[in-house]
């Protein structure tokens, strides 16, 4: 099984600030389901995508800490 992760940025719709997002896939694609990612700032949905996990934040490092997290890599 594969791994793969991808890095986006978006600018939210709702209040403008611009959302660093991480996006990590499982190589099985049945561990990946419909997610959704907030804004860091006002809360707002900013991205979705079918994936194993997906975070946003306002810089590229605090995107991937809860991803590390989750991976008891932090």
């Amino acid at each position: 099984m594969s791994y793969s992760e991808e890095e986006r940025q978006k600018v939210c719709e709702s209040c403008g600030k611009l959302n660093h997002i991480i996006i990590a896939y499982a190589g099985d694609y049945r561990a990946n389901e419909r997610e959704s990612t907030t804004c860091f700032d006002c809360g707002a949905v900013v991205d979705r995508e079918k994936c194993l996990a997906i975070f946003s934040g306002e810089t590229p490092e605090a995107a991937k800490l809860p991803l590390r997290k989750m991976q008891n890599k932090a």
